[in-house]
């Protein structure tokens, strides 16, 4: 089964310069604006001789912050990090937490990779 975590994080923290990025939900909303992820799907998408041959993957990316402008920064430096290490969004989503005042952008990427022998 393919992994690709290491990436997503490495092209995050590269392409936000935020030095930390965290697995499926912050530990802390005390530093913002912050950065979660977390893989939505790893499936076979070909296989050959009886073998996974491609693998197809998602991943959620999450960007926290106190504005709108904060957050759109942001996933703006993200999707052009993610786009460029082969990922193709899917979608993109703005949103707001009414109960902490948070905002947040909810995108999903994938990938279309080559299993390792």
């Amino acid at each position: 089964m393919t992994n690709l975590k290491s990436k997503v994080v490495s092209v995050l923290t590269a392409s936000t310069g935020l030095p930390e990025v965290y697995f499926f939900y912050p530990k802390s909303f005390a530093k913002l604006p912050c950065i979660s992820y977390y893989e939505v799907n790893n499936q076979v998408a070909v296989w050959a001789d009886d073998k996974p041959a491609v693998s197809s993957l998602q991943y959620q990316v999450q960007i926290w912050g106190r504005s709108s402008q904060e957050i759109s920064a942001l996933a703006d430096k993200a999707d052009a990090g993610m786009l460029d290490a082969g990922f193709a969004r899917q979608s993109a989503l703005d949103r707001y937490d009414a109960n902490s005042e948070l905002y947040y952008k909810d995108m999903i990427y994938r990938i279309l990779t080559k299993e390792e022998a």
